[in-house]
């Protein structure tokens, strides 16, 4: 295996919270890894993301697009993996209430930064151009949820790499969500729904970790299932 390889794993609450604790509340990296950790989404959903997809009396994230670096091209929105990529995922009391005070610490940062503060601009083919407050651009800037505290928005590489150095990638988040909840009991029609799978089995095969409880409880419906019958 490559030296550069990350196995596939699941990432514990000890790992996740210990993260959180190199990166909190505040930190470039804390929005992304909640957002990554508590909705399954895909990095470049995460990082695609504006305040317009947060419906807060719904409490929804209403998944629309995504961003994505093209090389020698930058970066650019674009729509989704595939139809059923387009989504809407319900988040938790705690993911709604760090996301109002991230907004809320954006805005200081604007008013801290003042003319030199960046906006993200969608050039009209989903090309992403910055431009500083002091030099307003024509087009409507796209008020992206995970931005440095410049507001300028955050790197996939410098992201990635930071994931790497702590022995993770973007996608064990992913894969460790949905194996959470089917070890929580949740259906796998409703787990590759709220992944944007168009198929359950996709859900089933790639992202469903064969984790030691989920053995185990394997192991318990055929025990009980040999003594009914017994």
């Amino acid at each position: 295996m490559p030296k550069n390889i990350i196995k596939r794993q699941i990432i514990s609450l000890k790992k996740f919270k210990s993260l959180l604790e190199k990166y909190p509340f505040g930190t470039v990296f804390h929005i992304p890894l909640l957002l990554l950790y508590y909705t399954g989404m895909r990095l470049s959903e995460v990082l695609g993301l504006s305040w317009s997809d947060i419906d807060f009396p719904a409490k929804q994230i209403k998944l629309r697009r995504q961003l994505i670096y093209l090389k020698r091209r930058g970066y650019y929105f674009t729509t989704l993996k595939n139809e059923s990529s387009k989504r809407d995922i319900l988040i938790s009391d705690y993911l709604l209430e760090t996301l109002r005070r991230w907004r809320e610490q954006q805005l200081a940062n604007e008013k801290t930064f003042g003319d030199n503060y960046v906006y993200e601009y969608d050039a009209g083919d989903g090309h992403v151009v910055f431009q500083s407050k002091r030099f307003p651009a024509e087009a409507g800037a796209v008020p992206l949820i995970c931005v440095q505290t410049n507001g300028r928005l955050v790197y996939h590489s410098v992201f990635i790499r930071g994931l790497a150095r702590e022995g993770v990638n973007a996608h064990l988040f992913r894969h460790t969500h949905a194996t959470q909840l089917i070890e929580s009991g949740a259906q796998a029609k409703g787990v590759a729904a709220r992944l944007g799978h168009s198929n359950v089995l996709i859900t089933q095969n790639l992202y469903v970790h064969n984790t030691l409880k989920l053995q185990a409880e394997t192991l318990a419906i055929f025990d009980k299932n040999l003594q009914t019958n017994a």
